[in-house]
């Protein structure tokens, strides 16, 4: 008849191909799962310490080893800048000189202060290691956030493809493996139907050939019938009870005809 072959004609993922895209989904969604668990844990880790570092900073500038660093760092360039200034006889040297014991009174007050808020110090030290931590793990999670995305977006762009040519809304593995299982049922049913089909036809053909057979044997047997009851005067058409009548009345003919015959005698 033409036009678009229907749904049974065509090639459908079969179910194993099916159950496989299906398992893939569903590990996909659990592993984005298990990622937005991660990310909120992380979330609220980062929380906390950016709390307990703006609880510590209530008090004060809590020191840290890094600015301990930096001071003594300005501090040698502060010694250096002095001692060239002295070699080189330049002017200018006391100021040189107030700077370095300014910046020497600062490493000192750090250095004091590490010590005597080590406490302070300590619990900064591991906020600020749990809030960089928490960044850290922030930034590995978008990672694997595009990573999953891009994984997710293979996944649908093979799935979409096995069902090319094929005229129906393409909807989840889930959904789609009882469409599929439908129509391997429904194909099994055809098949059987079509088997039946050639099998009536196979039968209707003998049929027609027997019929043909009983026909032809038929028709000779008229011939036969029309030649043996054509002596006896009747037509083809004549049935078998005619034809005795005609023979039993010959028969008594022939009797009377003998008798006459014997009375001439």
């Amino acid at each position: 008849l033409g036009g678009k072959p229907g749904l049974l004609e065509q090639d459908l993922p079969g179910i194993a191909t099916v159950d496989e895209f299906s398992r893939c989904f569903v590990r996909l969604e659990r592993e984005r799962d298990k990622w937005a668990e991660r990310k909120a844990a992380i979330e609220s880790d980062a929380a906390r310490a950016r709390a307990e570092l703006s609880e510590l900073q209530l008090a004060g500038e809590v020191p840290t080893e890094a600015e301990l660093r930096s001071v003594r760092a300005e501090r040698e360039i502060a010694l250096a800048s002095l001692r060239q200034a002295v070699h080189a006889g330049e002017a200018g040297v006391a100021d040189e000189f107030a700077k370095l014991e300014r910046l020497q009174r600062a490493a000192d007050e750090v250095a004091d202060r590490l010590r005597r808020e080590a406490e302070r110090v300590t619990r900064f030290a591991a906020s600020e290691a749990k809030r960089i931590k928490a960044a850290e793990g922030m930034e590995s999670l978008g990672e694997k956030h595009a990573a999953l995305d891009a994984e997710r977006a293979a996944a649908e762009a093979q799935w979409r493809a096995l069902w090319a040519g094929v005229e129906i809304p393409i909807r989840s593995p889930a959904e789609m493996r009882g469409l599929v299982d439908g129509w391997l049922k429904a194909r099994e049913r055809r098949r059987e139907s079509l088997v039946l089909l050639a099998r009536s036809r196979a039968k209707h053909a003998a049929a027609v050939d027997a019929r043909t057979e009983q026909e032809r044997a038929l028709d000779a047997w008229r011939a036969r019938w029309a030649e043996a009851v054509s002596c006896l005067g009747l037509g083809g058409d004549a049935v078998p009870e005619e034809a005795d009548e005609m023979q039993t009345a010959l028969a008594e003919l022939a009797s009377e005809l003998d008798v006459c015959e014997g009375l001439r005698h």
